[in-house]
């Protein structure tokens, strides 16, 4: 569904007595033309709530379960018109291509624009390496933490231009051949290094595992997993970690969603093996009715769908829903 500047926002739930709902906002929130949108709060059932809230051309409404859930207030909303635990939904129409803002989506199919973008730098500390500031900061202070908890973190690399990469690109290629260069170098202009957002960060004495448990604290998201190289691209790296803030990191790992790619609903279909029995649902939710029970162990043919932490998935006869947090 569609709302054209100045439309009403129409949310098919009821408020508790409690809560203050006013029929309409005093001002519509600052928001970019694209941006999806959706309400999540606590809400009984039974009455229809209808915000007057005037939302920029392109907007869409889209499930809250499919977007990242934020703070109201972040947003620049008024408390007051919100009960305590009211949430505003905001989601990019489109995965950002913005090559400065860290949740930048870039690979083979999204390259930065400009290919030969140079980001601003900052040294991160204690290292030889650079990440955008936002991004070097944040690793200063997951180093730290894991020194805390006797656990060093190596930084071993982090920014390359565009030059760089293209050398790199070049020399795998005459070393390895062709099919394995591409599977383990990004063309230069596709690379997230060039960002200045991604950092390869040694696994030895515990690293790797003291970072898959506690980099989304700090931002960081172990960008191509194991089993994952037919959505990002590219092979395994344990080492690879990419700076995509606090909010995408955490809700990524809330919701066991695998690659950026999936966060953004742009996976490319694939497979993935069930690690329990799975009800295949027609939609993506608890509520929708089970086509077919998937037992555990069951290779499944991902569609690159997905809405939150649901993905679409082929099974036999059958295409639906299941959660993605029972696939591997």
């Amino acid at each position: 569904m569609s709302l054209g500047l100045g439309a009403g926002l129409a949310l098919g739930a009821a408020a508790p007595a409690s809560a203050a709902y006013p029929a309409a906002w005093p001002a519509a929130p600052a928001l970019p033309a694209g941006t999806a949108l959706s309400v999540g709060t606590a809400l009984s059932a039974g009455t229809a709530l209808t915000v007057g809230i005037a939302l920029p051309a392109g907007t869409g409404v889209v499930p809250a379960a499919s977007a990242h859930a934020v703070p109201a207030a972040a947003a620049g909303l008024a408390p007051a018109h919100w009960s305590a635990g009211a949430l505003l939904v905001a989601v990019p129409a489109a995965p950002p291509r913005n090559p400065a803002g860290v949740g930048v989506l870039v690979n083979r199919q999204h390259p930065l624009s400009p290919k030969t973008y140079v980001p601003r730098l900052q040294r991160v500390a204690g290292t030889s390496v650079y990440l955008q500031p936002t991004g070097a900061g944040a690793y200063a202070k997951m180093a730290a933490a894991s020194r805390r908890a006797g656990v060093t973190l190596r930084a071993t690399s982090s920014y390359r231009s565009y030059a760089a990469q293209r050398t790199l690109l070049a020399n795998y290629t005459r070393w390895y051949g062709a099919a394995y260069a591409n599977r383990v170098v990004a063309p230069p202009g596709t690379s997230e290094h060039q960002t200045g957002l991604a950092v390869d960060v040694s696994t030895a004495g515990g690293a790797g595992a003291w970072l898959a448990r506690n980099g989304h604290r700090y931002g960081f998201i172990l960008r191509y997993p194991r089993g994952q190289e037919g959505v990002t691209g590219y092979a395994y790296e344990p080492w690879h970690y990419r700076y995509v803030g606090t909010a995408i990191a955490s809700a990524m790992k809330s919701r066991g969603t695998p690659t950026l790619e999936h966060h953004y609903g742009v996976a490319r279909g694939t497979t993935a093996t069930t690690t329990a029995n799975l009800n295949l649902r027609v939609a993506a939710s608890t509520t929708q009715r089970v086509l077919r029970v998937i037992p555990r162990g069951a290779r499944v043919a991902l569609t690159g769908k997905s809405s939150g932490s649901w993905h679409q998935v082929k099974y036999g006869w059958a295409t639906g829903w299941v959660s993605g947090a029972y696939l591997r």
